[in-house]
C-alpha cells in the first residue's frame, strides 16, 4: 500500500487530480484548511518519505539509492559471470560493501529483478542472479550444457571443447600464451604483501582478565576487529602468546619503499592501539612495541589487470609445492576489475621481528650477501691460521 502511495506522489498529474476529486467530492476539504490534502509533500509521513526517496531536496527528480547502485550491481553480476561463469547473490552484495546487512541485500536484488536487471536461470539455494545484459548468452550456454551432458570446467564456461575436440589444441595453445605473456611482465609490477600473521607475549594475568569465551580444545581466546577494510583477529593462549591475524587479500600493502614499510608500521599501530584498549594497558606495561612482535607468515602477490571478459577463460589456476614453498597463480576479482595473482606463501620458522623480516622480503639478497661475507670472513681467518702454523713449523725446523 505503501508503494502505491509513493508511486502516486511522483506523478505530480496525479497528484493533482486526487486533490481536485476530494475537493469536488466532500465540502470539507474545501472548507477546512487543516483537512487539505498535502501538497508538494510538505509534512510528507515519513514512512512514505522513506519509501519515496524523497524529501526537502531542492531536486525532487532525484533517484532513490538503490538506482545509484543498480548499476555498480549489473556491473558486479557481469564480471563475475566473466571470471567464473556463476551468477552474483547475498554474499556478493556484502562483500563489495553494496548493502551493509543479509536483509538489505535481499531487498535490493529482488528489487534488480522486478527491474529487469537481473535475472534468475532455475531455483536454487542460495540463489544465483545473473545480468540481463547477457541474458541470450547465459541461457544459449545453459542450453548447450543440458543438451550435450558438458558441465561447466575450472574455468566457468559450459560449452567448453573436450580433450578429442578439433579446438582443444588452440586453446590450450592460447592459454600457454597467455599465461607466458603474464610471467614476463611480473618483473616490472610492484610488490604486495597480506595475510599477515604475527606473534609476541604478554602477562598470563591478561588471559584471565579477558571476558571471552575458550575454545573447547586448547582454551584459546578469540577476539576480532575491522579496521578500515581490514579484519584482524586477536587469539589469546593460556600461556600468554598472542597471534594476531590480518586479513587483507582484497586490501593488500604495498612493498616496494620505505615509506611503504611505513603504512604497514602505522596500520600496525592501530592494531596495537585496539588491543591496548581491550587489556586496558593503556601505560603499555606488558604489551611490547611493535618492532619487536615476530612475524611468522606471509602471502607475498603481484597482481596482473587482465581482461575482465576472457580473463578466466584462458588463464589456469595453478597451484605448486616445492621446496616448502607453496605458489599460487588465479584469477581474482577487486573492486569490479578482474587480475590474475601471482601469489607465495612464506612460512619464517626462525623468530624475526617483523622490521627486520619486511626488510628480508624487500632485499631477498641480503641476508645471503651477509652470510657470504661471514664465510669468506672466516675463510680468510683459516687462511690466516695456516699461515702462521707454517711459519711455527719452519722457525722449529731451524
Amino acid at each position: 500500500m505503501i508503494d502505491n502511495i509513493s508511486a502516486d506522489t511522483n506523478n505530480p498529474v496525479a497528484f493533482e487530480d486526487d486533490q481536485h476529486t476530494n475537493r469536488g467530492t466532500n465540502n470539507e476539504f474545501h472548507g477546512n484548511r487543516q483537512n487539505t490534502p498535502i501538497a508538494n509533500l510538505q509534512n510528507l509521513p515519513i514512512g512514505i518519505l522513506g519509501q519515496s526517496g524523497q524529501g526537502y531536496h531542492s531536486d525532487q527528480r532525484k533517484r532513490p539509492r538503490r538506482y545509484t547502485r543498480a548499476e555498480r550491481i549489473e556491473t558486479l553480476a557481469v564480471c563475475k559471470y566473466r571470471v567464473n561463469g556463476d551468477g552474483i547473490g547475498i554474499t556478493d552484495l556484502l562483500s563489495e560493501g553494496l548493502v551493509s546487512k543479509k536483509e538489505q541485500a535481499q531487498v535490493t536484488l529482488k528489487y534488480c529483478l522486478e527491474r529487469n536487471i537481473l535475472f534468475t536461470l532455475r531455483r536454487r539455494r542460495p540463489q544465483k542472479y545473473y545480468p540481463v545484459c547477457l541474458k541470450s548468452e547465459i541461457i544459449k550456454r545453459n542450453i548447450q550444457k543440458e543438451a550435450t551432458g558438458v558441465s561447466n570446467t575450472s574455468h566457468g564456461l559450459s560449452g567448453s571443447p573436450s580433450v578429442n575436440h578439433p579446438l582443444w589444441n588452440a586453446l590450450q595453445h592460447q592459454k600457454a600464451q597467455s599465461f607466458l605473456e603474464i610471467l614476463t611482465t611480473l618483473a616490472y609490477l610492484p610488490l604486495y604483501i597480506h595475510k599477515l600473521q604475527l606473534v609476541f607475549a604478554i602477562d598470563k594475568q591478561y588471559y584471565s582478565d579477558l571476558s571471552r569465551e575458550e575454545r573447547p580444545i586448547n582454551r584459546a581466546k578469540i577476539h576480532e576487529e575491522h579496521i578500515g577494510r581490514r579484519y584482524v583477529k586477536y587469539t589469546f593462549s593460556p600461556r600468554g602468546t598472542v597471534e594476531v591475524a590480518v586479513a587483507t587479500t582484497d586490501t593488500p600493502f604495498k612493498l616496494e619503499t620505505e615509506e611503504d614499510e611505513s603504512v604497514i608500521f602505522s596500520f600496525l599501530g592501530q592494531v596495537k592501539d585496539r588491543l591496548i584498549y581491550l587489556l586496558k594497558d593503556i601505560r603499555e606495561r606488558s604489551i611490547p612495541p611493535i618492532m619487536e612482535w615476530i612475524l611468522k607468515s606471509c602471502d607475498l602477490n603481484k597482481d596482473v589487470g587482465i581482461n575482465v571478459y576472457t580473463g578466466q577463460f584462458v588463464l589456469p589456476d595453478i597451484q605448486l609445492k616445492h621446496a616448502d614453498r607453496v605458489f599460487r597463480l588465479y584469477v581474482k576479482l577487486l573492486k569490479g576489475k578482474a587480475y590474475y595473482r601471482v601469489e607465495e606463501s612464506l612460512s619464517l620458522e626462525s623468530n624475526i621481528p617483523v622490521i627486520e623480516a619486511l626488510d628480508n622480503i624487500r632485499h631477498p639478497y641480503k641476508s645471503i650477501e651477509a652470510k657470504l661475507d661471514k664465510l669468506m670472513n672466516l675463510v680468510k681467518n683459516f687462511d690466516i691460521c695456516m699461515q702462521e702454523q707454517d711459519r711455527q713449523k719452519r722457525e722449529r725446523g731451524q
